[in-house]
């Protein structure tokens, strides 16, 4: 099964409430395309335990930004 959610150009609220489990429950999302300020806020940079349960399967990860420096994003997005 494979499971995709693009969630670029909305409010910041509607991605943790896409990624946060006891709203959304996705347990098959395989990509992701969202704005990586946005997912950056809306994970708490990527230390919100609510929001990383629907990440952990993700194994494409559409965002702009090109380095990405955070142990804690990998600790998300184990599959990357």
């Amino acid at each position: 099964m494979y499971c995709s959610l693009n969630i670029l150009d909305v409010h910041v609220d509607y991605i943790e409430q896409f990624l946060n489990d006891t709203k959304t429950c996705l347990p098959c999302l395989n990509e992701l395309t969202v704005d990586y300020n946005q997912l950056q806020i809306a994970t708490e940079n990527f230390t919100k335990d609510r929001t990383r349960f629907n990440c952990k399967n993700v194994e494409k990860l559409n965002i702009k930004q090109k380095n990405i420096e955070l142990e804690d994003f990998y600790t998300y997005f184990p599959l990357l």
